[in-house]
């Protein structure tokens, strides 16, 4: 594939090198053939933060052109692992839906290098952004080998990615509240789409929830509290927990949080 293609982003525009994604010899200097990511013509390797400019929210029940695969059988990894991470680690076992930037995406790479961690984001351009630091992260022979980030809408999606039992791990930190009562149904909690949930994780799998809204917190935990596939994990449980440490510092809604007076609500579940 030759030449160069221009992506309208708003009033900004990206021009790309075209690459074939078919090919690993396009990705042998950084040693990955994350599928969807292209460099700069520029070559620069530093993030451009006017480029990834975004809403905060998405509407999941939107029409929006998602690449999925068909089945479980069908989500080819490869294209998104180097094939030490794949051979070390084997399945994906941890999703974090809604990753964002992929800051706690990194993170858990980093607390588990021998699990398969993948980010579900809805928002392309945030997809972009979490992908180039992942890349990066690799590049400087860092952690990130066994971290990937996917477009995906995981309300309508999810079942595609995963088999019956496979997570061990869910994390859902700081989800959009959607706070009108006409789109609560576009909230990623719920006690139909835990179903779904339950479905791909094995028994006692834990699910990681967090946000800042008072009223969403109410709302998760009385969706959870229908559903008789989960049950809450005690704080005396979660002492020393390394993920529930990490939900505070992570990602980008926490900082903000933090900034804005430092309360978040965490709560966590186990699958029974």
């Amino acid at each position: 594939m030759a030449g160069s293609s221009t992506i309208e982003n708003g009033a900004e525009k990206r021009k790309y090198a075209n690459i074939n994604v078919e090919d690993p010899s396009h990705f042998q200097e950084i040693g990955t053939n994350m599928l969807g990511f292209a460099k700069l013509e520029d070559g620069s390797k530093r993030v451009k933060g006017k480029f990834h400019g975004t809403r905060a929210h998405a509407n999941p029940l939107a029409d929006m052109l998602v690449t999925y695969p068909t089945s479980p059988a069908d989500f080819d990894i490869t294209r998104l692992y180097t094939r030490d991470a794949i051979e070390r680690c084997g399945h994906i076992s941890v999703a974090d839906v809604g990753c964002g930037y992929g800051g706690m995406t990194m993170r858990l790479s980093e607390l588990f290098p021998n699990k398969l961690i993948i980010g579900l984001e809805i928002r392309e351009v945030v997809v972009e952004y979490a992908q180039e630091q992942i890349l990066k992260q690799r590049a400087e022979g860092r952690s990130g080998d066994n971290a990937a980030v996917i477009r995906s809408n995981a309300m309508k999606h999810f079942p595609c990615y995963f088999r019956k039992g496979q997570l061990d791990t869910m994390l859902f930190l700081f989800p959009d509240p959607h706070f009108k009562k006409s789109n609560h149904r576009r909230r990623i909690i719920s006690v139909n789409l835990l179903a779904e949930y339950a479905y791909a994780l094995k028994k006692g799998a834990i699910v990681y929830t967090a946000t800042d809204v008072f009223e969403l917190r109410q709302w998760m935990d009385s969706q959870f509290a229908l559903s008789p596939m989960f049950q809450e994990v005690t704080d005396s449980e979660l002492k020393g927990d390394p993920v529930v440490a990490a939900i505070g510092t992570a990602t980008a809604d926490a900082e903000r949080a933090l900034r804005k007076d430092g309360t978040h609500y965490i709560k966590v579940y186990r699958r029974v």
